[in-house]
């Protein structure tokens, strides 16, 4: 039915944030996240007022910008695929209820069975956000419409710029890269260690936060990728059991039917629609790294306390993570012997603070305000813990010590 006066186009008054995300969504692909943001602060908020953009999505450009050409070429690959999510090529608009999306969204809707579904959302928003719902924060949604049903690929052939692609970090290769089952063995100050349950040959990894929410012996399933330095999970990998995660690494290409078929999903042992959001270059989730951050502040909403807190706050973190680096876990026999029994002697613990300080000096309000804040009386902390972090912290926090010196 065509628009009348009665009945204007949906879309009637928008023009103004349409042309704004198709200027940031075109900054994007060409890599260009100075004028992304450009095009995001021209209309910040919703007509009805609100924020108008993913919160997500903001703090990944203000990540990007402001670490400039310290981004590593494996953070431009993960770019990419935040990109690729959100993307639909010409094909894919007219494609109506047999779009990639929306055959993703059945595939993630069908593992949980027909009671569970849909996201629980109330009666009157029924129909209308439970596909956002899925597509926001389902893990096999994701890795369905950007594996399985082709999305990266799609992107890749006709969505982004080669000038960004030869900034990425073997992108091509992680279209390819399969499922797998691991088994967390627990982590160091720059890394962390996993078996991998195909051969049971120990991978050691960067310690980005991947396994946040794991306790050594817990198992995984996620897609390893390739990169200039060695390999690292594409995102963080979720959690199943161990039986569940050893099938899947013996027959990956079944990974789906393999899940499905345990009822896992279905009984909610396993919550793949629980997915949050993080950074580009850790697997820690946006907020537990707030959490993390704004805790110093006596409760208050993040961005309303004085930044100086944010810092006082970071600078805490180093020294924990200074204090834990006289012990690593990899030198206890206990734990590596039994990897699926907890040792008490590591303590393992104490390696949350490593990757919550990576992620916390790469929060963007952290970027941003820590080179000003910093005291000449903060150097000797900063110089020792930036030798135990993994990059791109290592490298950031570095500079910022070689400009302190040269400025002196």
């Amino acid at each position: 039915m065509l628009p009348t006066p009665e009945s204007p186009h949906p879309l009637a008054g928008m023009e103004p944030w349409l042309w704004a995300m198709q200027d940031a969504n075109e900054a994007e692909s060409r890599g260009d996240a100075a004028a992304a943001l450009a095009a995001i602060r021209r209309r910040p908020f919703a007509p009805e007022g609100g924020p108008f953009w993913s919160p997500s999505r903001v703090y990944r450009l203000h990540q990007l910008d402001l670490l400039g050409e310290l981004t590593p070429g494996w953070a431009v690959s993960r770019w990419i695929l935040a990109q690729a999510l959100h993307y639909l090529d010409e094909a894919e608009r007219g494609l109506g209820p047999r779009s990639r999306s929306a055959r993703a969204i059945e595939v993630a809707c069908e593992l949980r069975g027909p009671a569970l579904a849909l996201p629980e959302v109330s009666e009157g928003d029924r129909g209308a956000e439970h596909p956002a719902q899925v597509s926001e924060h389902d893990w096999v949604y994701r890795q369905a419409f950007l594996f399985e049903l082709g999305g990266l690929d799609a992107f890749l052939a006709d969505g982004v710029s080669a000038d960004l692609v030869s900034r990425a970090d073997r992108i091509r290769d992680w279209a390819l890269a399969p499922m797998g089952g691991y088994t967390f063995l627990g982590s160091s100050a720059e890394t962390s260690l996993w078996l991998d349950k195909e051969d049971q040959a120990a991978i050691t990894l960067p310690n980005i936060g991947s396994a946040v929410h794991l306790l050594p012996g817990s198992s995984v399933i996620g897609r390893l990728v390739p990169t200039d330095d060695g390999r690292m999970f594409e995102s963080a990998p979720l959690p199943v059991t161990g039986t569940l995660a050893r099938a899947i690494a013996l027959d990956p290409p079944r990974w789906l039917d393999l899940l499905r078929d345990s009822g896992l999903v279905r009984d909610k042992v396993v919550r793949t629609d629980t997915l949050e959001w993080t950074g580009l270059m850790s697997d820690i989730p946006i907020t537990v790294v707030e959490a993390v951050l704004w805790s110093w502040t006596d409760g208050q909403e993040a961005g309303t306390a004085d930044l100086s807190d944010v810092v006082t706050r970071t600078l805490f973190l180093a020294r924990e993570v200074c204090r834990a680096s006289t012990r690593d876990p990899f030198d206890c026999p206990q734990c590596l012997g039994e990897p699926d029994d907890l040792c008490p002697e590591c303590g393992e613990d104490d390696w949350d603070a490593v990757s919550q300080l990576h992620a916390a000096l790469l929060d963007p309000v952290v970027l941003d305000a820590l080179p000003d804040l910093a005291t000449e009386a903060d150097e000797p902390l900063l110089h020792e813990v930036c030798d135990v972090l993994a990059e791109p912290a290592r490298s950031w926090l570095g500079a910022l010590l070689d400009a302190r010196r040269a400025a002196a």
